[in-house]
C-alpha cells in the first residue's frame, strides 16, 4: 500500500511539473512582456517558490533568470515590487530627507533579502569575489564585522536616490492603462495558450473521433457548423450515483432523461435543472441495451437529508457525429469562450454551495486543486492520444488560471488591479491599507490551498479521482 502510494505521488508530480507549472510560467511571462513593453523595470523571472536560494540561475538582458527547488509556481519581479522606491515616491512628498534615510535603509535590506547583491554590484562596477559572499551569507550573524562594505553599499544607493525618484522604470509611476495592461498580461497569456492549444486540437484531431462531446457540439453550432449528432448519447456516469446502482456504465446508448431527449438536448444545464425537477418522484432513463432493444429503467430521486439523491450523471455527454469540417481557430477560440464561462458558472455554484441554506454541497466537495487535477491530467493522458490529452490539460489548466487570477481577491491580479483603479478614481492611497489586505488574503488563500491540497491527496488514496 505505502510503495503504489509512493508511486502515485510521483506519477501525480511528474504531470504536475509537465502540465500545471508550464500553464503558471506562461502567466508570469505574460506579465514580465507586459512589464518591457510598457517600460517596467524587470529584476528577475523565477520558476520555483524562492523559499531558498536560487538552484541555477543566469543573466541576461538585465534579467535574472532562475530555477528554485520549490517548483511550486513562478514569478516576475520587478524595480519596486519590494517597496522601497515605491514607499520613497510618497514619503519625499512631505519629508525628502526621512524619505531619503529610510529610502537607503529598505533598500539595503531588499538587495541583501532578494539576494540581488552581486548583480547590483555588477550595475556598479564591483566584482563580487569572495569577501562579498562571505558578506551577503555572514552579515546577519555578525553586522559588526562588515561595517565598511555596508557603509560602501550605503552609500553607492544614497547616491543613486535621486535617480532613482525620478526613475520611470517603477510599477506605479505608470499611467493606469500600463498598470492594467501589466496586471491582466498573464491571464491575456493564459487565454492565447488555451486558444493554441484548442486550436491544434480541432486541427490535429477534431475530425478524427466520431465520437463528440456536447460542449464540442456547442462549439462547432458557434463555428457557423452544423452537427449532425445521433439519438442517443453516452453519459459519463459516476460509479457512486443511482444510474451505475441501476446497472447503467458509460458505454449504454442513452435515449432520455425524464422528458428530455438526448437528441435535442441543448446543453447539460438544461438536463441538470430537468434532474432536480424530480426531487421525491421517479425519473424514467430510457436506452438502449446490447441488442439495441429500448429499456426503460424507473428511478426514485428520494430526498436525504434534504437533498436530493445523486443520479449520477457526469457533465461529459458524448455523440456520435458524422466527420464535420470546421475552421480550427474559430473553433478553439469558441471552445476557449465555452469553458471561460462554464469556469465562472461552477465558481458561483461553489459560493452558492457554501450558503448555510444550501443542502447541495456536491459543488463545494468538487473543489479541486493542482494535485486532483494532475491526478485526472495522469489518467488522461494514459487513456488518450498523449499530443491531444497533454494539450487539452494545458489549455484547461491555463484557463482555470485565467479564470482564478481575474477574483477580485487582493492577493490576486483582479485584486491589485481593483485596489490600483480604486487608488486613481479616489486620487490618493492607502499603501498600509493595501499592504493588510494583500497580506491577509494571501495568508487566507494559502491556507485554503493546503486545505484542498489534503482533501485531494485523501481522494487521491481512495480512488475518487480514478476515472470510469
Amino acid at each position: 500500500m505505502f510503495f503504489n502510494n509512493l508511486i502515485n505521488f510521483f506519477q501525480v508530480f511528474g504531470v504536475f511539473l509537465i502540465v500545471f507549472l508550464p500553464a503558471v510560467v506562461i502567466h508570469e511571462f505574460g506579465h514580465l512582456i507586459m512589464m518591457k513593453l510598457c517600460g517596467v523595470k524587470v529584476l528577475e523571472f523565477g520558476i520555483g517558490v524562492p523559499f531558498s536560494k536560487r538552484w541555477f540561475y543566469v543573466r541576461r538582458f538585465g534579467i535574472i533568470w532562475a530555477f528554485y527547488p520549490w517548483l511550486l509556481g513562478g514569478f516576475a519581479r520587478s524595480y519596486g515590487d519590494n517597496d522601497a522606491i515605491d514607499t520613497a515616491f510618497d514619503e519625499v512628498k512631505t519629508d525628502k530627507v526621512f524619505a531619503k534615510e529610510n529610502y537607503i535603509q529598505a533598500r539595503f535590506q531588499e538587495i541583501l533579502g532578494a539576494r540581488d547583491l552581486e548583480f547590483v554590484l555588477e550595475d556598479w562596477g564591483i566584482g563580487f569575489d569572495q569577501s562579498w559572499k562571505d558578506f551577503e551569507k555572514n552579515y546577519y550573524k555578525n553586522p559588526d564585522k562588515y561595517i565598511l562594505q555596508e557603509e560602501l553599499i550605503k552609500v553607492k544607493i544614497a547616491k543613486g536616490f535621486e535617480k532613482e525618484l525620478e526613475s520611470k522604470q517603477v510599477f506605479f509611476s505608470k499611467s493606469w492603462i500600463q498598470q492594467t495592461l501589466i496586471i491582466i498580461g498573464g491571464v491575456t497569456f493564459n487565454i492565447i495558450t488555451a486558444i493554441v492549444c484548442f486550436t491544434i486540437i480541432f486541427g490535429m484531431f477534431g475530425n478524427a473521433d466520431l465520437r463528440k462531446n456536447l460542449s464540442e457540439i456547442e462549439v462547432y453550432n458557434k463555428s457557423g457548423v452544423n452537427v449532425p449528432r445521433s439519438e442517443y448519447a453516452y453519459l459519463s456516469v459516476s460509479p457512486t450515483g443511482l444510474l451505475a446502482q441501476s446497472g447503467l456504465t458509460s458505454q449504454d446508448k442513452v435515449l432520455s432523461i425524464g422528458s428530455v431527449k438526448m437528441s435535442s438536448l441543448s446543453n447539460f444545464n438544461e438536463l441538470r435543472e430537468e434532474i432536480k425537477s424530480y426531487a421525491d418522484k421517479e425519473i424514467s432513463v430510457t436506452y438502449l441495451d446490447n441488442n439495441n432493444q429500448n429499456v426503460t429503467k424507473d428511478i426514485l430521486l428520494e430526498k436525504k437529508d434534504g437533498c436530493v439523491a445523486l443520479l449520477g450523471v457526469g457533465s461529459g455527454v458524448f455523440y456520435d457525429t458524422t466527420k464535420v469540417e470546421i475552421n480550427p481557430l474559430l473553433a478553439g477560440a469558441s471552445q476557449t469562450f465555452l469553458g471561460t464561462v462554464e469556469g465562472f458558472k461552477q465558481i458561483g455554484e461553489i459560493l452558492k454551495s457554501t450558503l448555510p441554506n444550501q443542502c447541495d454541497k456536491r459543488p463545494l466537495k468538487s473543489l479541486t486543486g493542482p494535485a486532483g487535477i494532475s491526478k485526472i491530467g495522469e489518467q488522461v493522458l494514459r487513456q488518450n492520444n498523449p499530443i491531444e490529452g497533454y494539450l487539452s490539460l494545458v489549455a484547461a489548466i491555463s484557463l482555470s488560471l485565467a479564470i482564478f487570477n481575474i477574483l477580485p481577491i487582493p492577493a490576486l491580479d483582479g485584486g491589485r488591479w481593483l485596489i490600483i483603479t480604486l487608488s486613481k478614481l479616489t486620487g490618493r492611497r492607502n499603501r498600509k491599507l493595501e499592504s493588510l489586505l494583500i497580506g491577509i488574503a494571501f495568508m487566507i488563500v494559502m491556507g485554503l490551498g493546503f486545505i484542498v491540497l489534503g482533501l485531494d491527496i485523501i481522494k487521491i488514496i481512495n480512488g475518487e479521482f480514478d476515472l470510469r
